[in-house]
């Protein structure tokens, strides 16, 4: 081991950051989660993250992972209406589709009115195909507007906001 943590996917690789110094001494016991548990249950992913953040600037209430990760993102806009959205990055819509055999649960406090699947844009470069290949092989029934990239989401928000301003 060099000390070094570096990127682990091609993803972040395309960023071209530095590796970060890792201090450790030999008495010092270091554990090392599975490849799973460290891209998607560790740490928020960074799309979780810029969505957070863009709701917020947004001035919308916003939860990140409500009651212990039921999904992602937990949106509330002015009008009270709730959005529940569950962010993936996944290089295979098909392997993540076969993963997905229910709908994104209801919180029985605040359920939401509307459910999306978003794509992180890091992999908007797979195109709408991408989309199309969750769709067909998801087993759960989903329109095609409930799916979508990050970019795309974004715009859906603003357009839902405007509607509450009027």
């Amino acid at each position: 081991m060099d000390n070094q943590l570096k990127c682990e996917n091609k993803h972040c690789a395309k960023q071209k950051k530095a590796a970060v110094p890792f201090e450790c001494d030999k008495d010092d016991q270091v554990l090392w989660l599975k490849k799973g548990l460290r891209y998607f249950i560790h740490r928020p992913g960074c799309a979780e993250l810029r969505i957070e953040k863009r709701m917020r600037e947004l001035g919308l209430e916003v939860i990140l992972y409500p009651d212990f990760d039921k999904y992602d993102l937990h949106i509330v806009f002015p009008d009270k209406t709730v959005w529940a959205v569950d962010v993936k990055f996944w290089e295979s819509a098909y392997n993540l589709a076969k993963k997905v055999n229910e709908p994104i649960p209801r919180l029985t406090h605040q359920p939401y009115h509307e459910a999306f699947f978003v794509f992180a844009d890091d992999i908007r470069e797979y195109g709408d195909e991408y989309i199309q290949e969750f769709i067909n092989h998801c087993p759960v029934k989903l329109k095609k507007s409930q799916v979508m990239f990050e970019g795309t989401f974004m715009k859906a928000v603003e357009k839902k906001l405007k509607t509450c301003q009027l």
